[in-house]
């Protein structure tokens, strides 16, 4: 269930990284997919080591105490989501209105999401 759910949180992630670098097509937003694929991987090698019974809690660890963390995480991982989606359509939205005023509007189409 925890590795569902961070699963799930990494594909939003990407598609929200993706969404971004779509926009502005940064080199930071080309970083932090990579550290998405990074993530994944050891995602995926979290996954073998517990299949394999070698996933052991930390003392003083309980499955209250990660519960408690994965919904912080969560709620964090959310907001950053919102405050990356709301940079890039700030930026897409600057570009735009650069692009217009400079007279170049011809050919141009703009797709809202």
């Amino acid at each position: 269930m925890l590795c569902n759910a961070l699963d799930t949180l990494l594909q939003e992630l990407r598609a929200a990284a993706e969404k971004a670098q779509e926009a502005c097509g940064s080199l930071e937003i080309d970083g932090a997919i990579d550290h998405v694929h990074q993530l994944r991987r050891e995602l995926e090698e979290a996954r073998k080591a517990a299949r394999m019974g070698g996933l052991v809690p930390l003392p003083g660890e309980t499955t209250e105490n990660c519960a408690m963390q994965l919904g912080t995480n969560s709620k964090t991982v959310g907001s950053s989501m919102a405050q990356l989606l709301t940079a890039a359509a700030q930026v897409n939205n600057n570009a735009c209105s650069a692009f217009y005023h400079k007279g170049n509007l011809t050919n141009v189409a703009v797709s809202n999401p």
